[in-house]
């Protein structure tokens, strides 16, 4: 097998895993460069500039592969992860290969990533328009009953702000319930 792979990639704002990716690209012809594991940690934690002809880059440190786009001046501006089947190839194929080291610059200011599953993010926006458009004032007590177990309190604004603030399992029976509506 040559160092020439064609795979697929998702260039989203952060480096989702396939199972979640919305739209991709089929990258053709690009080479493989094996590196260490810092060098994956640093490349995906924060900002920094390759210097490299190259403007995608295929790296692998045998345990997982990305693949990075820079723009004309070496700066990462795109992140990816690959799919299982392509990540397992490219992972086997870097263990028989040199490892290098890759000329690079950080920033030093970290990428703030989502820390929720785009999924997630959609549940929660369904919420809270759902909650929005209910006029139904019974139907906005049993809505607070179910997320705070209790009634004391009802406001349909500090349920509306803690969805918002919350983290999106915690309001999986309203989610349940308004799926059914």
């Amino acid at each position: 097998m040559k160092n020439n792979f064609t795979i697929e990639v998702s260039f989203n704002e952060a480096p989702y895993y396939s199972y979640e990716w919305d739209d991709t690209a089929i990258i053709s012809g690009i080479k493989l460069f094996r590196v260490d594991t810092k060098t994956i940690e640093d490349l995906l934690t924060y900002e920094g500039i390759i210097k490299t002809d190259n403007n995608m880059l295929l790296l692998s440190d045998c345990k997982t592969a990305i693949v990075l786009r820079l723009d004309d001046k070496g700066k990462i501006v795109k992140r990816s992860f690959l799919d299982f089947e392509h990540d397992v190839e490219i992972c086997e194929y870097a263990m028989g290969i040199r490892g290098i080291k890759l000329n690079y610059e950080l920033y030093g200011y970290k990428i703030k990533y989502s820390n929720h599953l785009s999924e997630e993010v959609n549940m929660k926006d369904f919420v809270v328009k759902s909650l929005k458009n209910i006029s139904d004032e019974f139907e906005n007590r049993y809505l607070y009953f179910l997320f705070f177990n209790e009634i004391e309190g009802y406001r349909k604004d500090k349920l509306l702000n803690y969805i918002a603030k919350d983290k999106p399992g915690n309001f999986q029976k309203l989610y349940d319930f308004l799926i059914t509506k």
